[in-house]
């Protein structure tokens, strides 16, 4: 059975934790269409055929079979724009309605003030209702990265941070190599924001392969920074060896939350489930010890 680090338990109480999530998530939702949306490689792949040059397209599937996803998109997109049919691609895949998952569910259970993602659909928060019914307020959606983001950290509101920009506005979302020199590694307020939150909150990972190169880039310098540092947590599916996860502790501060992946990932939603649970129940604890403190 896996065991909770206490710590997170207590950050998780006290809202102090960034639920971080990636492209597995939505992958976890049907859409209206009755499908789901596509991770990066199979989008990429779907493109392939709309490709005129031969000599791009093979060399573009190399790309992808070598998993350097950036190249391969940057050259489909630079293909595609020149006739127009790159925005029109994107929306085509990530405006899809989505209905909301027992994934979806259980994360906003957890009740976290911060939520950042990679992904660019709008399942997350057009779910928000359904996953957190008794919400008066919708949270703020932040879907591009300059020096009004910093606001988050002078108020207490809920917020959804889209870190790589939404398909609301094609031309925020982050997804080739270009767009990473852009608007991640030559973005100041991409890389502060992201430093500062990992100083100041636990990061918990969910749905997310740490393959993107600017946030674990900026994971692994923080640990090397900070060595000393609270930890963060992801939870990844199937068996992990020993090595690395002692390697995952030492590179990024990452504690591995390990899971099976039988019955198509349940154990990551119960675990949520518990992690929810007891986040809850140390709140309503703290609770009660703030009263008695007042009513000495």
């Amino acid at each position: 059975m896996l065991k909770f680090n206490p710590d997170l338990i207590e950050d998780l109480a006290r809202r102090r934790v960034v639920l971080f999530l990636g492209a597995g998530v939505s992958a976890s939702a049907a859409t209206i269409s009755g499908d789901r949306i596509k991770q990066w490689e199979c989008f990429l792949r779907s493109l392939l055929e709309k490709v005129p040059d031969r000599t791009l397209r093979e060399l573009a599937t190399n790309f992808i079979a070598q998993k350097d996803f950036l190249m391969a998109c940057q050259i489909m997109r630079e293909l595609l724009e020149d006739d127009s049919h790159w925005e029109e691609e994107l929306r085509k895949e990530f405006a899809k309605v989505g209905v909301s998952s027992d994934l979806h569910k259980a994360i906003v259970s957890l009740d976290q003030r911060i939520i950042v993602t990679t992904n660019f659909d709008k399942i997350l928060e057009t779910v928000w209702h359904d996953c957190k019914p008794t919400a008066t307020h919708y949270p703020t959606i932040i879907q591009s990265l300059d020096d009004d983001v910093f606001k988050i950290f002078r108020n207490e509101l809920y917020y959804i941070i889209k870190l790589h920009g939404s398909i609301d506005e094609p031309k925020s979302m982050i997804f080739s190599k270009s767009d990473y020199n852009k608007n991640a590694y030559g973005n100041w307020a991409y890389t502060k924001f992201i430093e500062i939150l990992l100083v100041t909150h636990t990061f918990l990972f969910i749905g997310f392969s740490m393959n993107d190169p600017a946030i674990s880039h900026l994971v692994e310098m923080h640990a090397q920074l900070l060595p000393k540092s609270r930890p963060h947590y992801i939870f990844l599916p199937g068996e992990m060896p020993e090595k690395y996860i002692d390697i995952m502790k030492r590179l990024r501060r990452l504690f591995v939350l390990p899971y099976s992946t039988d019955n198509n990932h349940a154990a990551l939603i119960e675990l949520i489930k518990e992690l929810a649970d007891k986040a809850q129940a140390r709140r309503r604890a703290i609770l009660g010890e703030e009263l008695r403190l007042l009513t000495k």
